[in-house]
C-alpha cells in the first residue's frame, strides 16, 4: 500500500511519501530506488509531515466533542460515500453503464464493517456495439484508460474523478450517454 502526505491531507507541499510492503526483498528494492531517484527526501518536508500526521492521529486519540468538524478520515469516508451514491445512481439511471461490484470489510482503524469507496472506478459500457469502453467514452470527451491496458476486458475503463467540479463534470457527462 502506498501512501503519501500531500494527498491524504491536501499540504501539497509536503512531498513525503510511504509504504507498506510485507516481502522485505521488495521492501530493500523499494528504498534502493527511492534512494537514487530522489536524492532523499529534504527535512523541512520531513518535520512537516511529521506534525501533520501527529495533529491527524491526535484527533482519533479521544472521541471527538459534540459539534467539532468532522476528523480528516471522517470527513473523507463521507465525503467518498456520497460521491459514490452520487455515480451508483446516475449509472443505473443511464442504463448504458455498470459499476464494479461494491466490497465491505472490517476496518481495524475504525473498528467498524464500511464499505469501500475508492477514488478509482471501473465502469463498464453495456451499451450494444460498443467494444471498447474507453474508445466511447473519449468520444465524448471523457477520460479513462481502458480495461485492456490492465489485462481486463475492454468493454471496461478505469478512471478517477473525485475532485468536486471534475466529479460533478463526469456525472453531468455520463448521464446523457
Amino acid at each position: 500500500m502506498l501512501f503519501t502526505v500531500s494527498k491524504i491531507t491536501g499540504h501539497a507541499g509536503t512531498r513525503l511519501g510511504w509504504a507498506l510492503v510485507k516481502d522485505r526483498d521488495v521492501a530493500r528494492k523499494m528504498v534502493y530506488f527511492v534512494d537514487r531517484s530522489t536524492i532523499g527526501v529534504s527535512k523541512d518536508s520531513q518535520l512537516r509531515a511529521t506534525k501533520i500526521l501527529g495533529v491527524v492521529s491526535d484527533a482519533y486519540e479521544l472521541p471527538p466533542p459534540v459539534g467539532a468538524a468532522p476528523r480528516l478520515f471522517d470527513f473523507a469516508r463521507r465525503r467518498m460515500a456520497e460521491r459514490w451514491r452520487a455515480l451508483r445512481a446516475t449509472v443505473a439511471a443511464s442504463g448504458a453503464f455498470s459499476l464494479q461490484e461494491g466490497t465491505s470489510g472490517y476496518c481495524n482503524f475504525t473498528k467498524q464493517t464500511v464499505t469501500a469507496c475508492p477514488a478509482f472506478k471501473w465502469l463498464r459500457c453495456e451499451k450494444e456495439g460498443v467494444e471498447d469502453c474507453a474508445v466511447f467514452l473519449a468520444g465524448h470527451k471523457i477520460v479513462a484508460r481502458g480495461g485492456a491496458q490492465f489485462g481486463g476486458d475492454a468493454r471496461w475503463s478505469g478512471s478517477t474523478c473525485w475532485t468536486g467540479t471534475k466529479c460533478s463534470t463526469y456525472l453531468c457527462s455520463v448521464s446523457p450517454l
